[in-house]
């Protein structure tokens, strides 16, 4: 028998891909959000503690490397947005007004989450192949979680377009099955 996935120490754990709302459905694309959470009870910083530079990232429908000094607290939550919430006090308050004060974001991701479906990687950095190796300085990168969502069944349909998010079930069960997803109402950094 196989050895079950390894999950954690972060897991991808709410995808706001589709946020259109209203009678015309019109959707704002500095609504999406991807939520992280960190399951264990220290804090992980999302980078090589022994080569900072090298930080954490999402891949595949969102690109997105963070901060060098980003850090997710002991079973706390994190938030990449489509915008810079730094920069974009506008979008901040609109999201800030939708979701409520989401605790901590970061942006802008490149990219945009798919309505009919798609992937979301989260990768973390490996040490750097030292010499004699022919990739020497090369900085290997580790899965660490993926979603593969969709708007059609088995994946929560009413997360398309209808004001819901996905929602994973179980934090520190396997993130690419969807029956591990439910779609609700946003909770966004809570």
């Amino acid at each position: 028998t196989n050895a079950y996935p390894r999950v954690g120490p972060i897991v991808l754990n709410e995808i706001m891909y589709h946020p259109a709302q209203g009678t015309n459905n019109a959707e704002n694309p500095d609504e999406e959000f991807i939520e992280l959470h960190n399951l264990t009870g220290v804090s992980v910083p999302l980078r090589d503690p022994a080569h900072p530079t090298n930080a954490w990232r999402l891949a595949s429908a969102v690109t997105f490397e963070f901060p060098t000094n980003t850090s997710i607290p002991a079973g706390g939550y994190l938030l990449v947005v489509s915008f810079d919430p730094v920069t974009n006090a506008t979008a901040l308050a609109a999201f800030q007004a939708r979701y409520g004060n989401s605790g901590m974001l970061v942006g802008p991701y490149a990219g945009r989450l798919n309505n009919a479906g798609d992937t979301v990687e989260l990768w973390r950095p490996d040490a750097p192949q030292t010499a004699p190796h022919s990739d020497a300085g090369y900085v290997p990168y580790f899965l660490v979680d993926r979603v593969v969502y969709s708007d059609l069944a088995p994946w929560p349909t009413a997360a398309d377009g209808g004001g819901a998010s996905l929602q994973r079930l179980i934090a520190t069960n396997y993130g690419n099955e969807p029956l591990n997803w439910k779609a609700d109402q946003p909770t966004a950094g809570r």
